[in-house]
């Protein structure tokens, strides 16, 4: 039952109040909330070694993916943070957005969010394809026809990626070749159309 019990909080996220009823009506136990905070807080005791190798592996892989998302912990905004390879997942908590990997020096995967550039300052960053396509899209939406066009490339290019991680046949230098080429079009695209607009006050 205790596996249980952190399963629903952990994984499921789940309030206690809720998993108190769930327990109750599978097992016929009633937990106190303290008693399922106490369980959380013994197996993360237990398996603080566990999240620090996956910190220091995360730090030391030769591309990482990090993202965060806000969530309220006793009434104030937090963030939970989350560092990803193609082997490994990683979070913690931080009390800011700022709370980023800063002894992280390789290749830094994010959404451009500033607090990756100014405190990992020995990474090379690069963008999510999802989060530019994304601006693609906006920018399209305001009539800009090489950001449509982009997009539509940027999203292809993701599906390109995807494939050939499922099949685990490499893309072909030709085939990365023509999507450069498609690429660099467009942005030169998007160069050329806003060298026609007025300068920003």
């Amino acid at each position: 039952m205790q596996e249980l019990l952190v399963y629903l909080g952990v994984a499921q996220f789940l309030p206690f109040r809720r998993i108190g009823e769930v327990i109750a009506a599978t097992t016929g136990s009633h937990p106190s909330q303290g008693t399922i905070d106490a369980y959380i807080q013994s197996f993360a005791d237990h398996f603080k070694g566990v999240h620090r190798r996956l910190g220091d592996l995360a730090k030391d892989a030769e591309m990482c993916g990090f993202d965060e998302t806000g969530m309220r912990v006793e009434g104030s905004l937090h963030w939970m943070h989350i560092a990803t390879t193609e082997l490994l997942c990683c979070l913690w908590l931080g009390k800011s957005r700022g709370d980023v990997m800063t002894a992280f020096k390789k290749i830094a995967l994010h959404d451009d969010w500033p607090s990756y550039r100014k405190y990992m300052p020995e990474a090379r960053h690069a963008s999510c394809l999802t989060h530019l396509a994304r601006e693609c899209v906006g920018l399209a939406e305001t009539g800009e026809a090489w950001a449509a066009k982009m997009a539509t490339l940027l999203y292809k290019m993701i599906r390109v990626n995807q494939q050939a991680r499922n099949t685990q046949r490499p893309v072909t230098q030709k085939r990365v070749d023509a999507l450069v080429a498609r690429l660099n079009r467009y942005l030169q695209e998007g160069l050329d159309y806003h060298q026609t607009l007025d300068p920003l006050p």
